[in-house]
């Protein structure tokens, strides 16, 4: 239950951030043309359980349209997912992917914006 109310709450959030018109940014196959692929690949900067996220985000800053098709889950034990390490870099990522669109001219924020990113990235790395 928790992990279903939790995935509401973020759901909302990422809606809020990054106005994201899309009901489920975590779960599915995302497929894309493989000149679009690399134009998403590019801007991508998160390799954590967000990726999702960014890649939906850059693509919709390249103009491209989500298209969502409902598909059928079923939860799994044994999932990965570290609800209390995971959702706290989640939550904050999503601030960064922003950040990083909103002020990636700026050279002040962009040094402050890749020393984030390394320290995401490793972070990740670590719980792999």
């Amino acid at each position: 239950l928790s992990r279903v109310i939790l995935s509401r709450i973020f759901h909302y959030y990422v809606f809020a951030i990054l106005r994201l018109p899309v009901k489920d940014t975590q779960c599915g196959l995302k497929i894309f043309y493989k000149n679009d692929a690399r134009e998403i690949s590019k801007r991508v900067r998160v390799f954590d359980w967000t990726f999702d996220i960014s890649m939906i985000f850059h693509a919709m800053r390249l103009g491209l349209t989500p298209r969502e098709i409902g598909i059928r889950w079923k939860d799994s034990k044994g999932s990965k997912l570290k609800i209390t390490k995971t959702v706290p870099q989640m939550f904050l990522t999503v601030i960064g992917i922003w950040a990083r669109d909103r002020y990636d001219k700026s050279q002040f924020f962009r040094v402050a914006l890749d020393k984030i990113d390394r320290n995401l990235l490793n972070h990740s790395r670590k719980q792999e």
